[in-house]
């Protein structure tokens, strides 16, 4: 029997909405790159600013998951964009000529 009718163990992974993650990364880096506990802090004071800084409107579904994630979440999001992004570029620096 293939992997069809298997689940995938633990929660449903409802922060991973690409929304969600932009407008993660773009506070974080506005925010000249905060851990966790601090983004987590700022981020209901900086949705506005966000919001007018980039003409959009986040939907109540957004916002409230913006509102509601743990410094956790944000330390697990944080890792993967990092682990995917920014490390092979930073790897390619330290063996330039």
């Amino acid at each position: 029997m293939g992997k069809q009718g298997k689940r995938q163990a633990g929660r449903p992974k409802k922060y991973y909405d690409p929304v969600v993650i932009e407008v993660l990364k773009r506070i974080w880096t506005m925010l000249n790159l905060p851990r966790s506990k601090r983004l987590k802090a700022a981020l209901p004071s900086w949705l506005p600013h966000y919001e007018a800084h980039y003409h959009t409107t986040l939907t109540q579904d957004e916002r409230s998951l913006l509102n509601s994630i743990s410094s956790a979440t944000i330390d697990r999001l944080e890792s993967d964009t990092v682990a995917h992004s920014a490390v092979p570029q930073w790897k390619e620096c330290l063996f330039l000529p």
